[in-house]
């Protein structure tokens, strides 16, 4: 998580800008981290648990370049409301995320990263404001 430019944690998440927004505070927060390397793509719990061959190795390199190169030790796996690339409800969102986890938990092991722990997140609008909690 600690390198010469600051410490590091890793999102895969869509490419929404309010549950980056949310999940970058939330990282701060909860990790006290400098920066947050992010990898997008709309809808991203969905897209993870069918990704395979160039999309995988897209995922597997963003994934080694964070954790290889930056030092982050920590992942969050995020899933979020009104996602209009994954437009369906949290209960889905939720098994989507755990599905997800399972393939991040693969690429990480065989990037050989026994020590990076993967948070599932879910990013959701209360009172006007977009907040991330752990599931």
């Amino acid at each position: 998580m600690t390198n010469s430019h600051g410490t590091f944690a890793t999102t895969i998440n869509c490419m929404d800008g309010r549950a980056l927004a949310a999940t970058h505070a939330w990282l701060k927060t909860n990790y006290a981290v400098d920066y947050i390397d992010s990898i997008t793509e709309p809808g991203m719990d969905a897209w993870i648990q069918n990704v395979s061959g160039e999309g995988r190795a897209w995922l597997k390199r963003k994934i080694e370049i964070s954790t290889k190169g930056h030092g982050s030790r920590i992942i969050t796996v995020v899933a979020h409301d009104e996602c209009a690339g994954n437009p369906v409800t949290p209960n889905i969102h939720a098994e989507d995320i755990k599905k997800a986890i399972s393939v991040i938990h693969s690429i990480t092991n065989e990037l050989e990263l026994s020590d990076v722990v993967i948070i599932p997140l879910w990013v959701y609008q209360k009172d006007g404001a977009w907040i991330a909690e752990r599931v």
